[in-house]
Formats: structure tokens, C-alpha cells, sequence
């Protein structure tokens, strides 16, 4: 699963309960690699629409909440950081067979189908 598709899934699971607007901030963050708020922010500017910096650290704090991210001090990248571990360990583990009962897969199994 590329990175892409996991913030996509991961912005849709209800556990988190994103909203729409949330979700287009998480996904703002395949474009820029651990970035500051202001280089989120012109990410977000540039893919979706003009937003105020109040209405976007809003958001942000929001999602903050829903990853429960809490403490004091810099929060963007403690975010970034969790969601790359979630990352490599939906890789590692192969999160998606085993969602649906596969807890290991042949490794050479797509090149088997050939």
C-alpha cells in the first residue's frame, strides 16, 4: 500500500472520525515529508482551497485530538511520526490479509498468478 492510499484509508476510518475538511489536512501530508505548519499550509492552499491560519490550526488541533497528540510544544511532527509508524507497520505486519483472516502470505504469490 502506497502512502498515499494508507492516509486516504486511514482519513476515512470511523474510529477517528474525521470530517471532509480534516481529512483534506491528513492528506495534505503526502505531498511534503514531515513538514512544518506553513509548509502544510501551502500544500493545503495549493491542492484545495484558500484557508485562513487560524482556520487551519484549528483543524489541526482537531486532529491532534483525534490521534490523541496532547501535550505542549510541536505536535505536527509527533503526528507525522505516528502516522509513519502506523505506516510501516500496516507494511511489516501485512495489516490488510490480516484484516481479512490471512496471517501470512506466500511471498512469491503474485508472481505465481503469472
Amino acid at each position: 500500500m502506497s502512502w498515499d492510499s494508507f492516509l486516504e484509508t486511514l482519513s476515512n476510518r470511523p474510529e477517528y472520525g474525521l470530517t471532509a475538511l480534516e481529512a483534506e489536512v491528513v492528506m495534505c501530508l503526502q505531498e511534503a515529508q514531515c513538514p512544518t505548519k506553513c509548509e502544510l499550509l501551502e500544500a493545503y492552499i495549493k491542492s484545495y482551497s484558500t484557508i485562513e491560519e487560524e482556520a487551519f490550526t484549528q483543524r489541526l488541533k482537531h486532529i491532534y485530538k483525534k490521534f490523541q497528540i496532547v501535550g505542549k510544544g510541536h505536535k505536527l511532527p509527533q503526528l507525522y511520526k505516528r502516522l509513519t509508524e502506523q505506516y510501516f507497520q500496516y507494511q511489516n505486519n501485512e495489516i490488510l490479509f490480516s484484516e481479512i483472516g490471512l496471517n501470512r502470505v506466500w511471498v512469491i504469490f503474485p508472481a505465481a498468478l503469472r
